[in-house]
C-alpha cells in the first residue's frame, strides 16, 4: 500500500493567518492544519490573550475548525520565522511534521 502525502499547500488559509469563525464569531490566529480521511481541512485557532488569561496565568486553548466556517481577515499576521526557535520541535518534540 503507497503511503499517501499530505499536500497541505492544497490548504487554502495560510499558517499564521487572522481568522474569524462564521457562526459564533471567533477571532485568531491559526496555528494548525490538519486534514482528515474524509478530504476535508480543520484549522486551529487561538485568540489572543484576555485579561482573564493574564490575571489567571493561563494561556487560550485553541479550537478546530472546517475550513468552510473560517473567514480570512489578515494574512500572515504571524509568520513561521517569527516564533521558529533554534531547536524546532517545542513541548510535543515527537509530533507529526508537516515539513
Amino acid at each position: 500500500m503507497a503511503k499517501e502525502t499530505v499536500d497541505f499547500q492544497a490548504a487554502r488559509i495560510p499558517l499564521g493567518s487572522k481568522v474569524r469563525e462564521k457562526v459564533t464569531g471567533f477571532v485568531g490566529t491559526v496555528t494548525g492544519c490538519a486534514k482528515y480521511l474524509t478530504g476535508c481541512y480543520q484549522y486551529a485557532v487561538v485568540p489572543k490573550m484576555s485579561k482573564k488569561h493574564f490575571d489567571g496565568g493561563t494561556a487560550p486553548d485553541a479550537h478546530w475548525y472546517d475550513e468552510g466556517r473560517l473567514e480570512v481577515i489578515e494574512v500572515d499576521t504571524v509568520k513561521p520565522d517569527d516564533v521558529a526557535g533554534d531547536d524546532p520541535g517545542g513541548p510535543c518534540s515527537d509530533a507529526p511534521s508537516a515539513y
